[in-house]
């Protein structure tokens, strides 16, 4: 929807008449955010310009100036965008500085003119007399002062016992929010409408970003469970790593690429966990720059593990066709033993010091660019209960632990589709109830000309994903 770009921007694209060009884009922008970066500027004209072409008639001159504005950092059109801020940038936020320095002086200047006033008004209203004005306006401003004194302490308390409330209402809150969905869930007038394979009917509900709400379910409690859930924190490059990292993002030829990474590998790092997240960028930029971009899910993933393994966890990843023991277990115990029923991953990853559990599974629907809605949907489902299967193992191996600490424990799934990689994840915040929340997405980088503005959201994507493990 066009109310996902940015109010400011949005002016840019709809105050008619329409001037579209990258020079006028840019300058909004920096007018705007003095301290934006290219990269920064990179991806947020790619994100405006995709979601007005999605929003225009097909055909018409406005979808034919938004691909101009979305091909503009091509390499032929990137040198204009580059030369703008060289050319233009650094005197914007100069002038943009200046402004804002006179802006908070006159804001300053109001201020103590109020402040002078109010004064004045209160000097007027005093007692005249010698006596009163000796003692009166001291005793004045001392029981004034117990006053604001007994206020204050009064709203701390009021707060803090408002606090007490708001804690013992939102569990309580969290607690209704679990109960009328096991309710919805359980209602057996809902579960006729349920279809036999679909989540609802498995006691599993869709959420988190950008995941449209099925038809199945009530808006508001939807809306609710959104606000619930905890997402994975997203991680960025530490800064220790990030200049040398920027080169290699920057670099324009795969040669220089290669020199950029090599020098990025030779950095000196003491602490282990900076270390291990240096060989993950490495092996990340290692991999684009070597394989442009043949399997380089298999690899990213393969690297992935690494990092945690370096991080002293003892993991291992299994890729291609890996049959899913926790599936197995549970057929098992259900009386199915034919084989036709086991389920094979694309891959798994197992946690070996703890009974050897999978924590993870991946799906590649098809090759690079391919939107196959049979397969992608078929796959979606196939983890789904892949999850299922994986998060009941966990609960038997671990019958022990309190549910309240159960209720941390994520299993994850990476799913390639598209141009993209999707990190979902499924737990249960109350008994009976799965939560399969889509964490985050990033595009695979295929355009060596857009390195500068992929490889970085790509990286990140996998640490984040690694982190949220740990």
């Amino acid at each position: 929807m066009i109310s996902e770009i940015n109010s400011e921007r949005k002016d840019f694209w709809t105050t008619e008449p329409c001037d579209w060009t990258i020079t006028n884009y840019l300058t909004k922008l920096i007018a705007q955010d003095p301290a934006l970066t290219r990269r920064s500027a990179s991806n947020r004209l790619i994100n405006d310009a995709t979601i007005i072409k999605n929003h225009v008639i097909a055909g018409a001159i406005a979808e034919t100036m938004a691909s101009t504005m979305a091909s503009s950092l091509q390499v032929r059109e990137k040198k204009t965008f580059n030369a703008f801020f060289v050319s233009h940038a650094n005197q914007m936020t100069q002038e943009t500085l200046k402004y804002g320095v006179q802006k908070t002086r006159l804001k300053s200047a109001m201020t103590e003119q109020v402040a002078n006033e109010e004064e004045k008004e209160n000097a007027r209203k005093r007692p005249m007399d010698g006596n009163d004005c000796e003692e009166g306006p001291s005793r004045r401003t001392r029981a004034s002062r117990r006053k604001v004194f007994t206020v204050i302490d009064d709203n701390q308390t009021s707060e803090q016992g408002d606090d007490d409330d708001r804690n013992d209402s939102g569990d309580d809150k969290k607690d209704s929010i679990w109960e009328e969905w096991k309710q919805f869930l359980d209602n057996q007038e809902n579960m006729k409408c349920f279809m036999q394979l679909s989540p609802e009917m498995h006691k599993v509900i869709w959420c988190g970003k950008l995941v449209r709400r099925r038809n199945c379910l009530p808006p508001e409690l939807y809306d609710k469970l959104n606000q619930e859930i905890p997402l994975v924190t997203m991680q960025d490059i530490n800064p220790c790593l990030a200049e040398m990292s920027n080169a290699v993002f920057d670099a324009e030829s795969n040669t220089e690429m290669q020199s950029c990474i090599e020098l990025l590998n030779c950095i000196v790092l003491d602490d282990p966990v900076f270390i291990a997240e240096k060989k993950l960028i490495v092996d990340i930029c290692r991999t684009l720059n070597d394989y442009i971009f043949d399997n380089c899910g298999l690899e990213c993933m393969m690297a992935t593990t690494k990092y945690l393994r370096n991080v002293n966890h003892d993991i291992t990843f299994f890729p291609g066709e890996i049959e899913l023991n926790s599936m197995t277990t549970q057929l098992k115990q259900k009386g199915m033993n034919d084989g036709r029923y086991k389920y094979n991953a694309d891959g798994t990853l197992m946690v070996n010091n703890f009974s050897a559990i999978g924590i993870l599974l991946t799906e590649v629907s098809s090759g690079y660019g391919s939107n196959e809605a049979g397969k992608i949907s078929f796959d979606h489902y196939k983890a789904m209960f892949g999850m299922l299967a994986m998060i009941r193992t966990v609960a038997q191996l671990y019958d022990k632990v309190s549910f309240n600490t159960f209720t941390k424990l994520k299993i994850h799934f990476l799913h390639a589709h598209g141009n993209s990689i999707r990190h979902w994840s499924m737990s249960t915040q109350a008994p009976g109830i799965y939560i399969m929340t889509k964490e985050q997405r990033v595009n695979v980088p295929i355009s060596f000309s857009e390195k500068d503005i992929t490889i970085l959201p790509f990286i990140c994507f996998f640490k984040t994903l690694a982190l949220s493990k740990t």
